[in-house]
């Protein structure tokens, strides 16, 4: 123990070349009556030890760095390809809007296209995983362009996709028709003793995304594509938020199935005709715009019982004038780019990843900071949106890393860098904290 003490001050702080360390080191030996060889064991491990230290005491300033960011938007190329940052940055001066509201829109359709299966491990120590489907809105007053978002950037470019699952469909029902048929026919000629099999079963279509529907009819739509994600597009989100269970008067559990639909988790529905559903995982990705008084009279107090409100990245879209310029500029579409996007990560297995020893240290850190600020905070409604956020930065940092490997044309690491956890922090700060630095639950109310 005294050897280990006396390596700081007289090797560990000091300057010395080769040949002096060696000398020291040996002059350490002589003095303790121990072998050289222990000597530099110990002095390479407090070496690490201490470039460890440095490295947490770096880490944690990046942190606090991210967590006090004073910019009111986020610069796009900082998270996403800049040859895609770009062309989504000029639509949005045009319309005169926050480039968030357009990020948050591109990152949550990316969200739902990752095959059910895919996750991402956090932390092995406490088998800390999430699944990276996302919920995201924009609050904006009515008439502030955010149906030309969502057109933009889910609506058209999703388009090639859903034409070939009506396609795939459409093909899959000519097939049905013709072994119904031929099920029939060999029906008739069978004699009465012999064993008749099952009828074929009808054909379900393949969705990427619907506006209304309750919780089990999600389930048994995914029971039929059990490898399908599923997108929850909301023009307001008002409705979910105030129909769950309005079908079953109020005695359902839509509002819960939410909640559980957020961590990707699986379900068996059981009735008393048997088993309806039984789901290993079941993802939904939600995104929907909503008007800023109508949040806030649901928040009511700022409380957030159930975390329901907590698990959505709200983006604000301020008031602001969109002006057409004089001369009409000609052909602006990013369709196509996204849209080649979208059926490259659609193609892809599912994913099993894991963060990087770098991008780890920063994700616990990250952790480490928001848990001191939850504990502290005195709002029950801010404490839920704060809790969430380490897990948003799980979901985001693969939901970026995957979408720039495929953007790139590269194949996907199952290694998530440092560099998209960084972006998922500045994305989820700033979209939960703004130009104020308020909390968006609490700007909500």
């Amino acid at each position: 123990m005294q050897l280990s003490l006396n390596l700081s001050p007289m090797l560990l702080d000091s300057d010395l070349k080769k040949s002096q360390l060696q000398l020291k080191i040996s002059e350490l030996a002589q003095r303790f009556r121990v072998n050289a060889a222990d000597v530099w064991k110990i002095y390479r491990d407090r070496e690490c030890e201490q470039e460890q230290e440095i490295n947490q005491e770096d880490t944690a300033a990046e942190v606090a760095r991210l967590l006090s960011a004073q910019r009111a938007q986020l610069e796009l190329s900082e998270i996403l390809p800049a040859s895609l940052a770009a062309p989504i940055k000029t639509l949005a001066t045009r319309l005169n809007l926050k480039t968030e509201c357009y990020l948050a829109a591109l990152l949550t359709q990316v969200s739902s296209l990752f095959k059910v299966g895919s996750e991402v491990l956090l932390r092995r120590d406490t088998d800390y995983r999430c699944t990276p489907n996302y919920f995201a809105g924009i609050v904006a007053e009515s008439s502030q362009k955010k149906s030309p978002i969502m057109r933009a950037i889910i609506d058209r470019p999703m388009q090639p996709l859903r034409e070939k699952a009506r396609e795939e469909y459409r093909k899959a029902c000519d097939d049905y028709e013709q072994e119904i048929a031929d099920y029939k026919s060999h029906k008739k000629k069978q004699s009465g003793d012999e064993p008749q099999g099952p009828p074929p079963k009808p054909p379900r279509q393949r969705l990427y995304s619907f506006s209304k529907a309750t919780g089990e009819g999600i389930l048994y739509q995914v029971a039929e594509h059990p490898d399908q994600a599923l997108m929850y597009r909301c023009d307001e989100l008002a409705g979910l938020f105030k129909s769950a269970n309005q079908y079953r008067g109020g005695k359902g559990s839509d509002d819960e199935d939410l909640l559980e639909f957020w961590n990707g988790t699986g379900s068996t529905v059981l009735r008393a005709s048997g088993t309806k559903a039984d789901l290993d995982g079941l993802w939904l990705s939600v995104f929907g715009t909503i008007q800023p008084d109508v949040l806030a009279t649901l928040l009511k107090d700022c409380s957030d019982s159930n975390g329901k409100f907590a698990r959505f990245e709200f983006v604000f879209q301020p008031l602001a004038a969109s002006k057409l310029s004089e001369e009409d500029s000609g052909s602006f579409d990013i369709t196509p780019m996204l849209s080649s996007l979208y059926t490259k990560i659609d193609a892809l297995p599912a994913l099993k990843m894991e963060l990087t020893p770098e991008a780890k240290r920063l994700f616990t850190a990250f952790y480490n900071a928001t848990e001191d600020r939850r504990v502290a905070e005195p709002k029950q409604g801010i404490r839920a949106m704060v809790g969430k956020m380490p897990e948003k930065v799980g979901k985001m940092a693969a939901i970026i890393h995957t979408l720039t490997c495929a953007f790139n044309g590269v194949e996907v690491s199952l290694q998530i860098p440092k560099s998209a956890v960084e972006a998922a922090i500045k994305f989820v700060v700033i979209a939960q904290l703004g130009e104020k630095r308020e909390p968006s639950v609490e700007r909500a109310c």
